[in-house]
């Protein structure tokens, strides 16, 4: 039954004990709390009456400040698990001093602290409960568990209530019910300890780095006052009608049973009435009226309900006979009602979202400040003044909704403009540029990095491979005078492998200059380039420019062209730079006959010298390049000097039947990177291309264009969003039928991972139609996993969005559980919620368009490994998969399964090698380290796909392999906070930082380092094809610019 209801409710196995403790210590917590309130209320008015209310208000007001500066102080000081025993210690030993009071203090005394303390008590105990919960769960798991935990409080709550006036009438004396109240806060305690024994997410972190906000902070901006005010007013408001509600309650019910019997279902209805709007009516009135709504609506309520309770007080007063005052104690008892559910449905959540549009530095801290000390000092200023306005002769209760109706008045005056000012910001915030966003960098920015001072200059140039391509030739000879031998050698390496070389004066220059033996004996290669029947590079080009001051045409040299057939390698070279350098089309045949040279050094010279000139009709010898695994960098260099003139090849190439995906998807990037109004448009054209690969480059290189639709393109891009909502819709509608099956498992967190690659793809498309900078700003909110500001940024995006996609998005990314988005979409997207076992036949089978290859991985995994989903024919299918490593996956299940099988699958020429030394399964090797890589920081922006690619080339680190320059080590710490490069995770050349080498050896050692390998040339190409990575990886090793160790 238990693990039923564990699938019912989405609860991992694994976590299945720490939820039922959550929700055991929240219903305990809601008896406590329960229990307590009634019981504090009654024996005060059976003991003292309604006139000692205001000073006792007054009294627990003054304690309520000294509790919560106590709480604020020690909760930004002590860790979680510190601070939850803490405030258990406190809340007991509270509890276990009012218990004790039965035998040990007169009981008139007894009574009087029990009013006074119980409402700091309920407060500090309610923080640390919710403090609990917010450690424990992640945004995205308290998203989907925070209602339950909020079910199980209010049933905790509304059982007391409900239940000692029962208990009360059966002849229990109501001192006695206390000591049930305190059972369940143990039980709740024990709960508590269990929980902070496992810390969830922020198990060992601080609560808050920043200092409290005081009074001077928060009434420095008027915002901030607009925000104290108004909370603290309706603290004052809620103590008035709390005041006149016990006044009219104790006339009417004088004390016995039937004080209990009322105060107890009044109270348990106001909490489930609270709950039920808060569920059911908040986001409804939120959604159709907006924030204003929800924030003023119990002000306007309670000043309609004051009204006619001032009209019946001063017409009739008490003597106007009971039916008169059965009126006026209806109004205050229905005013007293909507206060109690509607600041709980209604002013709480509207309160939080407000919140959200502080800095996330402050947040926190003016939040505390707020909902603790100052809202304590409401109680003891609206205490005070009733005190003394009570002791005026001429004043009747009903005198005191005046005073309610004055407060009213102001707080909806405060409430406006606390409204008014927040629109304002979210306008502000949308024109706001103050956010960074790695994706958002150009590769013109990249390449500007500052390498003189960055420890990892070489890393910077080798792992970024379009570094040469926009570094100026400027810059690059600045860059041969660089403090760092490795960076000049690459410097040196890339003109010896491009075109047009130097001149011998320079040559001559650098070989001077440079100390290192190994970077002169390349430039000396580069001085044995030339040409034996020609004048040296400096004289022809003093000649050229003589020639050109005489006005006199040179003739075509034939001799240039007989050296290209030479076979000397040093006279092509020389050829090529003198091709490049005069940019001399007549020679162009030639060239291009040397991009199948045997030598990859003169074929990648040629490639590169072609760039130079005009290629006419030749730019697809050039495009089949773009896949070779070693001229690839240049082929594309070239291509995108050409500009325009090529474009009409590309989109051919594009479009030819033998093009791979791989070769369209550098296509695309080709495209992108020419730019230009007749690029963008052929971009637009693929935005209907199926694949998820080649549709995610064109998106990208339409953000990267910084493209801006006209009206007529704006709805192919609403088209484009529109599907990509229906393919996240369709993944949402698996995620409720993989939880249901096995929540918590590996399948369930890559379907979050999927949905999170096509929210990325959405919000970038929305950067074409609306501002880009306030789409960029929502954008980092609402993909961030961890995020906070998901609120706020959805009050933007609603703010922002205009029909037909606002209705469509706004449900789309509301904050509510997958199933309340589904129900809200189903109109246009009605997704079928399949079975597990046909969802992983669909998910095989799906357009890659909407599924991931990496997902796939997870599915060939289980359909081969358990039993109940076993299907050879899906396999089989699997093993012709047009990705290599799905293939391999495919066989190896086979080959476990069905050895008969294996052969069908392998006997394809292009099968690839398998080999995987030290990992027989394959596929847990993917599963485990993909898995493990997003949690790394590094990659917390990073897709599931481009992390998968990451792991397909990476094998795990080992000290018996070759550690040397074609080696790329990918590492992190994972205890040792002091490392802190390598507490992010960190790329680096094994033979170029030895110093951070020796510490990740130390590290792996004992087993505090995660490492992985991965051939330099591999690493590269993915960089090149993968923009977030690569945008990660650069802007990383630029900011980590200090020595780590």
């Amino acid at each position: 039954m238990w693990t039923r209801l564990g699938k019912l409710l989405q609860i991992a196995q694994g976590d299945r004990l720490m939820i039922a403790a959550l929700l055991l210590q929240a219903f305990c917590t809601g008896i406590f709390v329960g229990t307590l309130e009634l019981e504090a209320n009654t024996v005060f008015l059976e003991a003292f009456g309604a006139d000692r209310v205001p000073f006792a208000l007054m009294v627990s007001g003054v304690i309520g400040i000294l509790i919560a500066a106590i709480y604020g102080y020690f909760s930004k000081q002590l860790k979680m698990r510190a601070f939850g025993i803490l405030n258990l210690v406190v809340v007991i030993g509270a509890t276990i001093c009012v218990v004790g009071g039965l035998h040990l203090m007169e009981q008139d005394y007894l009574d009087f602290l029990t009013f006074v303390f119980s409402g700091p008590l309920i407060l500090i105990t309610l923080l640390g409960f919710w403090t609990t919960v917010r450690g424990f769960l992640s945004p995205s798991r308290g998203k989907q568990l925070n209602g339950l935990v909020e079910v199980a409080l209010v049933g905790g709550m509304a059982l007391a209530l409900f239940v000692t006036p029962l208990l009360v009438f059966a002849g229990f004396r109501i001192h006695e019910i206390l000591y049930a109240g305190m059972a369940s806060l143990i039980v709740a305690a024990i709960a508590q300890m269990y929980i902070l024994s496992h810390p969830g997410k922020q198990g060992g972190g601080y609560r808050n780095k920043h200092g409290s906000a005081g009074p001077i902070r928060l009434f420095s901006h008027r915002y901030t006052t607009l925000m104290a005010s108004f909370v603290v007013i309706g603290v004052a408001v809620s103590v008035l009608l709390h005041y006149e509600f016990l006044s009219v309650t104790q006339s009417r019910f004088p004390g016995g049973t039937e004080l209990v019997e009322f105060l107890g279902f009044f109270l348990g209805i106001g909490v489930v009435l609270a709950w039920i709007l808060k569920r059911f009516l908040f986001h409804w009135i939120k959604g159709k009226f907006g924030i204003r709504m929800t924030l003023l609506l119990l002000p306007v309520a309670l000043l309609l309900l004051t009204i006619p309770a001032s009209i019946f007080g001063e017409g009739f007063g008490f003597g106007g006979g009971i039916q008169m005052f059965a009126y006026f104690f209806l109004l205050v008892v229905l005013a007293n009602l909507f206060s109690r559910s509607m600041k709980e449905s209604m002013e709480h959540p509207s309160m939080n979202l407000i919140y959200q549009s502080l800095n996330t530095r402050e947040r926190e801290n003016i939040q505390s400040g707020i909902e603790g000390v100052f809202s304590q000092i409401g109680v003891f200023t609206m205490g005070l003044f009733l005190s003394l306005f009570v002791m005026l002769q001429f004043v009747e209760l009903y005198h005191v909704t005046y005073v309610l109706f004055v407060v009213l008045l102001i707080w909806f005056v405060v409430g406006l403009s606390l409204y008014k000012n927040y629109h304002r910001l979210l306008k502000v915030s949308l024109e706001s540029d103050r956010v960074f966003d790695p994706s958002a960098l150009h590769l013109e920015e990249i390449e500007q990095f500052d390498l003189e001072h960055s420890e990892f200059s070489q890393e910077l140039i080798v792992f970024n491979p379009y570094f040469f391509h926009f570094v100026s030739r400027e810059r690059e000879l600045s860059l041969l005078a660089h403090s760092a031998p490795m960076v000049r050698r690459l410097i040196w390496d890339h003109i010896l492998k491009s075109s047009p070389g130097l001149t011998d004066i320079t040559i001559s220059q650098m070989l001077v200059n440079e100390r290192e033996p190994d970077i002169k004996e390349q430039i000396r290669q580069l001085k044995k380039r030339k040409l034996k029947s020609k004048l040296g590079l400096q004289e022809a080009f003093i000649r050229e420019r003589l020639n050109k001051f005489n006005n006199v045409e040179s003739e075509p040299d034939n001799s240039i062209g007989e050296v290209f057939h030479s076979g000397d390698r040093h006279e092509i070279l020389a050829a090529l730079y003198y091709v490049a350098e005069a940019q001399d089309r007549t020679f162009l045949p030639d060239v291009i006959s040397l991009f199948r040279d045997r030598d990859p050094e003169i074929q990648g010279v040629a490639i590169s010298t072609a760039g130079w000139l005009d290629l006419g009709g030749n730019a697809h010898k050039i495009i089949d390049l773009l896949i070779d695994p070693v001229l690839f960098r240049a082929a594309w260099s070239t291509l995108v000097k050409q500009g325009e003139n090529v474009l009409d090849e590309l989109e051919m190439a594009f479009y030819k039947p033998d093009a791979d995906i791989g070769l369209q998807t550098r296509i695309v990037s080709v495209i992108s990177s020419i730019g230009g109004a007749r690029s963008v448009q052929l971009l637009l054209q693929k935005l209907e291309y199926q694949h998820r690969d080649v549709f995610h480059s064109v998106v990208q290189g339409l953000y990267a264009n910084h493209f801006e639709a006209t009206v007529i393109q704006e709805a192919q891009i609403q088209n484009a969003i529109l599907r990509m909502v229906q393919a996240g819709t369709w993944i949402m509608a698996a995620k409720i039928s993989v939880r249901t099956d096995d929540p918590g498992g590996s399948l369930a967190r890559v379907i979050d991972l999927e949905i999170w690659e096509v929210n990325e793809l959405i919000l970038m498309m929305l950067t074409m139609i609306y501002d880009r900078k306030s789409v960029r700003r929502i954008k980092i909110s609402l993909l961030d996993r961890q995020s906070d500001d998901r609120q706020m940024a959805l009050e933007l995006l609603e703010l922002l969005l205009k029909e037909p996609l606002k209705a469509v998005l706004v449900s789309y990314f509301h904050d509510v559980s997958v199933r309340e988005k589904l129900d809200k979409l189903k109109e246009l997207y009605p997704i079928d919620v399949f079975p597990v076992d046909l969802l992983l036949k669909r998910i095989l089978n799906r357009s890659g368009a909407q599924m991931g290859d990496f997902i796939k991985i997870c599915v060939l995994d289980r359909i081969g490994n358990v039993e109940r989903f076993f299907d050879e024919q899906q396999i089989i299918a699997q093993g012709f998969h047009p990705n290599p490593r799905i293939r391999e996956i495919a066989a190896q299940l086979l080959r476990k399964n069905n050895p008969e099988q294996y052969d069908l699958v392998t006997e394809r020429l292009d099968f690839p090698d398998n080999s995987f030394p030290g990992h027989e399964d394959m596929v847990r090797w993917y599963l485990d380290s993909t898995m493990r890589l997003t949690t790394w920081d590094l990659f917390e922006n990073i897709g599931i796909n481009a992390l998968f690619k990451l792991v397909s080339i990476a094998r795990p680190f080992s000290e018996e392999w070759t550690l040397d320059g074609d080696t790329v080590i990918l590492a992190r710490s994972v205890s040792a906070e002091e490392f802190a490069t390598l507490s992010n995770g960190i790329a680096i050349i094994a033979a170029n930082q030895p110093e951070i080498l020796e510490q990740i050896r130390y590290l792996g050692t004992i087993g505090a380092c995660e490492a992985f390998l991965i051939d330099r040339k591999e690493f590269v190409e993915l960089l090149f094809d993968d923009r977030s990575l690569l945008h990660v990886f650069c802007s990383f090793l630029n900011q980590a610019s200090q020595k780590p160790f």
